[in-house]
């Protein structure tokens, strides 16, 4: 996203490539499949540019659009950046309208500053105290708990925090709503989780069509094959004398002469008109008109030039001027009047009627968009904001007092529908994961706020503080980060002022902490074991920090960086994790695969006596990557990076010292190895139909291999080879070409094993990285 062009700390800014990259997807995907989705992104990305090019966002701020404050919930597109709308200034919603008509308001632009207004009246603040005391409201975005907590401060006598509160969002009334959503309901958690609220469901539900297909296939079935039927019927009362046949083969196909003729035999039709003909004829025919103005869909099989369409206009044509028929088109009829007759037999035939009965049910009955409408009406009155408990009531089979045509009782709902219902269930994590529907590390960072908010809750004594302050909380993780430079760090929770003037109420009980290491200690087991080829995302490393913060347990976690706005300095905590990272690796298969020499950071000779600093772990990183080329460019960045991860382990060691993990582990470390060497040998024989997509395979295989490194380090060192003779053996079972290109690879783990350094990679030994300024030596056969 920078320049091309190594950049100056002070001056560096982000230009318009990704945006304008990201608008063009955008636009060839809704010239390919137009939708309204397809519409919205189209422009989204335009309106982030139009807002680059006029200096109306400053991309890679904290604060990107002018006169807002950073705590303002902004709408971010793929990549952060920031569209310039505010979430929670959406249009009003049919709940807002309902309640804002209750209470004689008109609706206009003021509308929403009026609802903030009666929330603060005594009536409002009573109102709100009731719903948030006992927990029916839900929250969307952020600033819809701002006067939740004003109305709580009131009643509890802070006058003086709830002006303070007032004083950053009056200036935002008319634009951003401030009140929670009221409802009936108690939504509570009871600790467990949620992949998707229910609306969320309704959401996806409702965006479920019509399959045009499927729908032209019954249009057919139902409406158009009966009607050829019945005009090939009256045009066979038409013959005059024997009806038309043609001579075919053993499998009933026609049969053709040698100069291409059929062997036809039998009257032609329009020489006879049975009395009241004509009548039913005009019926027909009308028929066709009005079914053809209502079903587009199967319309086409009146294209001109088509066999119903020349039957039907010879139908016509004898119906207003039989005497002008010309013989041409009496032979092409007569032709597929015995064809008809060949393949099912005279309409009213057992044969006939067998034919179109099989066809009949070749058409499915249930349309998945009707039993969609029906899932809907089924979730329509449950809370919005939660989960389901009973996910087995909402995709029961349909019931009689709900079933369509379309969707008659009985009908089980499609595995299509129902995953999109399942998806609200309230469940563990551990239960997800082993049912399928959590399957990534990002995934668990999505639910854990709704752990983490009731742990950080639970510091308060007051229930109706509890409710509102967890519901901020899960609202506040929702937020997507923004594209920053410079090292800014994303908005804090704190830094809302309805958080930070509540913050003086919380207690420090001893069970919180306790129970704050157990959930932190359980989620990081949970996505090691689970997913231990994948790095801790960020998303997760969020939750990580708060739960840590929560356990009062002080450690430096550490982000995963992006290359293109990498500025080529770390903080101190990424110092800080090195020494983490020393103090439990230093002279192991770790150190030696990855060479680095942890005990000269522990005795501090490498810094002359001191502690490491941000500097020197900079230069330490760039060092390690090698002279910096000319320029700059991502891959340049990226070696840095990947350094700082090799050193750091990228929390591994951290989170193994801080939480004991090496023990809770125990046998599933062996397992760990196993699957992530399995899960590199599947990455790097996918084929690829990129360079772009090669190397973030490549990445992603050398990030799953050092956590491989590292979790083998922690097994007992008489165990190591052992579990390499494993791995040779499973590599044995993999593609030729694979094995000859991953050789060197495993050579380089070899040597490490026997007590050997890495000191360089060559054609015979390869340390294993993700990154190289340069063509990278797995990838010479790699992509073509």
């Amino acid at each position: 996203m920078p320049s091309n062009k190594k950049p100056e700390k002070d001056t560096i800014t982000i230009d318009a490539a990704y945006p304008e990259f990201q608008l063009s997807k955008a636009l060839q995907n809704n010239l390919s499949n137009p939708s309204q989705s397809s519409g919205q992104k189209v422009a989204r990305w335009e309106k982030i540019l139009a807002s680059m090019y006029s200096g109306e966002l400053n991309i890679g701020s904290r604060t990107p659009v002018s006169n807002t404050p950073a705590w303002v919930t902004l709408e971010v597109a793929t990549g952060g950046f920031a569209t310039g709308n505010f979430l929670a200034g959406a249009p009003l919603t049919e709940n807002e309208i309902a309640f804002a008509k209750k209470l004689s308001l008109p609706i206009n632009t003021e509308t929403r500053a009026a609802l903030n207004s009666y929330f603060l009246s005594e009536e409002g603040v009573k109102l709100l105290n009731q719903h948030i005391s006992e927990g029916r409201f839900s929250i969307s975005v952020p600033e819809e708990g701002a006067l939740a907590i004003v109305a709580w401060l009131l009643e509890h006598g802070d006058v003086s925090g709830a002006k303070s509160i007032l004083a950053e969002i009056l200036p935002f009334f008319s634009e951003l709503k401030f009140y929670p959503n009221l409802s009936g309901q108690f939504t509570a958690s009871n600790g467990f989780v949620f992949l998707q609220p229910v609306r969320s469901a309704i959401e996806k539900l409702n965006k479920v069509e019509a399959n045009k297909r499927i729908t032209a296939q019954e249009e057919a079935i139902r409406i158009w094959i009966p009607l050829y039927d019945q005009l090939v019927g009256l045009l066979i009362e038409t013959v005059e004398s024997e009806l038309p046949s043609v001579r075919v083969d053993d499998a009933g196909k026609p049969v053709r002469d040698h100069l291409g003729h059929y062997d036809l035999k039998g009257g032609f039709p329009g020489k006879t008109f049975p009395a009241g003909w004509t009548e039913r004829a005009t019926s027909l025919s009308g028929r066709h008109e009005q079914m053809a103005s209502q079903h587009i869909l199967g319309s086409r099989r009146l294209k001109a030039g088509s066999a119903h369409a020349r039957m039907l206009a010879f139908l016509r044509q004898c119906i207003d001027s039989p005497t002008t028929l010309h013989e041409r088109d009496r032979g092409y009829v007569r032709l597929h009047l015995a064809r008809y007759i060949a393949k099912r037999g005279a309409p009213g035939e057992e044969k006939q009627l067998v034919s179109r009965l099989r066809q009949s049910q070749q058409c499915r009955p249930e349309k998945y968009h009707e039993i969609a409408k029906i899932l809907v009406q089924r979730l329509l009155p449950l809370p919005q904001d939660k989960g389901l408990e009973c996910v087995r009531r909402a995709i029961a089979p349909i019931a009689s007092d709900e079933s369509t045509h379309n969707a008659p009782a009985g009908s089980l709902i499609p595995r299509y529908l129902a995953k999109k219902v399942e998806r609200t269930q309230i469940a563990t994590i551990y239960q997800l994961i082993q049912q399928g529907y959590i399957t990534s590390a990002d995934t668990i960072a999505n639910v854990l706020p709704q752990l983490s908010a009731n742990i950080r809750a639970s510091c308060f004594d007051d229930s109706g503080l509890k409710n509102i302050y967890s519901s901020i909380y899960q609202a506040f993780r929702q937020r997507r980060s923004l594209l920053l430079i410079n090292l800014q760090n994303q908005v804090q929770l704190t830094e809302l002022p309805w958080i930070s003037n509540v913050e003086k109420y919380r207690n420090t009980k001893p069970r919180n902490q306790e129970l704050a290491i157990t959930i932190l200690s359980d989620i990081v087991i949970l996505a090691l074991v689970n997913f231990p080829y994948s790095t801790l995302p960020n998303k997760l490393l969020q939750e990580i920090r708060s739960l840590a913060d929560q356990a009062k347990l002080k450690v430096p976690i550490v982000d995963e960086i992006a290359a293109d706005i990498f500025m080529g300095e770390f903080t101190q905590k990424y110092a800080n994790a090195c020494e983490y990272a020393a103090e439990l690796l230093q002279d192991t298969l770790y150190a030696r695969y990855y060479n680095v020499d942890y005990s000269s950071f522990l005795k501090n000779t490498l810094f002359g006596g001191r502690s490491m600093t941000a500097k020197n772990f900079s230069n330490l990183c760039s060092k390690r990557a090698g002279a910096p080329g000319k320029g700059w460019s991502v891959a340049s960045n990226a070696v840095v990076i990947e350094q700082q991860q090799i050193l750091t382990t990228q929390n591994l060691a951290v989170l193994f010292q801080a939480l004991g993990l090496k023990t809770k582990l125990g046998e599933n470390l062996s397992l760990m190895v196993k699957d992530c060497f399995k899960w590199v040998c599947r990455r790097q024989q996918l084929k690829m139909d990129s360079n772009h997509a090669g190397l973030n395979i490549m990445k992603k295989s050398a990030y799953a291999w050092r956590q491989m490194i590292f979790f083998l380090t922690q097994l007992p060192p008489e165990e190591h080879h052992d579990h390499v003779s494993w791995m040779q053996s499973h590599l044995s079972e993999q593609a030729p070409e694979f094995r000859v290109r991953f050789a060197p690879v495993m050579t380089g783990l070899q040597l490490a094993v026997n007590g050997q350094r890495l000191q360089k990679t060559d054609s015979e030994t390869i340390q294993f990285l993700g990154w190289a300024v340069g063509k990278h030596p797995l990838m010479s056969t790699y992509i073509p």
